[in-house]
């Protein structure tokens, strides 16, 4: 019997978020375990690049100029094609509500800034 020697791409990971250096920070701690990351300023323009080359991750910022994280997971979890892209919204308040409200708009997970790299990864994984 033959090995397969397919390799397969690295998965794909939007990051929305309205600070630079939110993304760069982010972007760089993925890049570096082998994630290929793409990333936009605005809410807007994030989704558009969702719907445009669907990522297998979405990070999204809470709070976005025009909208919000938790709008662009409902949006995006309304889409049948895209009910299995992991959604990760990122936050800077630790409450149960907020934790609810993110799970409620289709995030499969709530993380409080600040957070170790660490954590992100495993949930990535």
């Amino acid at each position: 019997m033959m090995k397969s020697t397919q390799t397969f791409p690295p998965a794909r990971i939007y990051i929305i978020n309205d600070s630079i250096e939110e993304c760069h920070t982010i972007s760089n701690n993925l890049l570096r375990v082998g994630y290929r990351v793409d990333f936009a300023t605005n809410g807007h323009e994030g989704l558009q690049m969702v719907l445009e080359l669907p990522p297998q991750c979405l990070i999204l910022n809470d709070v976005l100029a025009g909208t919000s994280g938790f709008a662009i997971s409902r949006h995006v979890r309304a889409i049948p094609a895209f009910q299995t892209m992991l959604i990760i919204i990122i936050g800077t308040q630790n409450s149960q509500i907020n934790q609810k409200y993110a799970f409620k708009m289709g995030a499969n997970s709530y993380l409080a800034k600040p957070f170790p790299p660490e954590t992100l990864l495993q949930i990535i994984k």
